[in-house]
């Protein structure tokens, strides 16, 4: 049962997938924009890199050449949330208040998963390919030597995240069964986010502890890009697989709670 369960999901993912495929191939030229406006926005972040060493030899303990590994991962994990998720659970408050939650929820598979690979964000891949470009060249440029191992950690660190990440949005989002819109609390979530882009260290230890459990601003690029250097211990890892597995079942608990506050436009 659960392998046909599996097949199907897959083969709603893969229609999905391929439909935003064929959306995205209808206009080439605003992808090749895209492409060149994110290219050029990086270059922005290296300039604010060169502002900032140009006052200071290291921001918290990192030298430049890890703070600027430091801002392609936070760019970087922003194109891996896009594939994965984006902005489709945002998308929660606008179904509810056109009634078109009900065609969700007697569909034979999760409405969560259907809502949240409803489009999946093709330039994203894309762009993921130009930032790992852009890290290949400031590794070179530093000379930067990584170990197979931290790489690797790394990796699966940033998947966590992105569980973690999944998690906090489901949790917003479901929010929308009581606020319907939740626009402004979206607005402040993104400004947050945008402190990923500096090492945790600048930051008083309150905030700190802030950024690694209430709001997962650390998680997505600090604690990655730490393990890449070797600045990440061991039981933080640990902690960080316990955290992503206890997020996301807490957010599945008040998604299904948040469910039964619905009541479906045609009752």
């Amino acid at each position: 049962m659960k392998e046909k369960a599996l097949k199907r999901y897959w083969k709603v993912y893969k229609i999905f997938f391929s439909n935003s495929v064929s959306y995205t191939a209808q206009f080439r030229a605003e992808n090749i924009m895209r492409i060149f406006l994110n290219a050029a926005w990086i270059l922005s972040l290296f300039l604010t890199v060169e502002i900032v060493f140009g006052q200071t030899n290291n921001l918290g303990g990192w030298q430049k050449s890890e703070v600027y590994l430091l801002m392609l991962v936070w760019v970087l994990a922003d194109e891996v949330w896009g594939f994965l998720v984006g902005g489709n659970l945002q998308e929660i408050g606008e179904l509810i208040r056109t009634g078109d939650m009900d065609f969700r929820l007697t569909k034979p598979i999760s409405a969560l998963f259907a809502i949240s690979v409803n489009h999946i964000q093709i330039r994203s891949i894309m762009r993921f390919f130009v930032d790992i470009l852009f890290i290949i060249f400031i590794i070179l440029k530093f000379n930067i030597h990584l170990n197979i191992i931290n790489i690797f950690i790394a990796i699966i660190l940033l998947l966590a995240a992105m569980v973690i990440l999944y998690a906090f949005e489901i949790v917003i989002s479901s929010l929308s069964f009581w606020t319907i819109k939740n626009d402004a609390i979206y607005e402040l979530y993104g400004r947050i986010f945008q402190f990923g882009k500096f090492p945790l260290d600048v930051f008083p230890k309150t905030l700190k502890i802030i950024f690694l459990t209430a709001i997962p601003v650390a998680f997505t690029t600090y604690v990655p890009t730490a393990a890449l250097f070797g600045k990440w211990p061991w039981y933080g890892t640990i902690y960080v697989f316990a955290f992503a597995a206890l997020s996301l079942f807490s957010a599945l608990k008040f998604w299904n709670f948040a469910l039964k506050k619905y009541s479906s436009a045609s009752s």
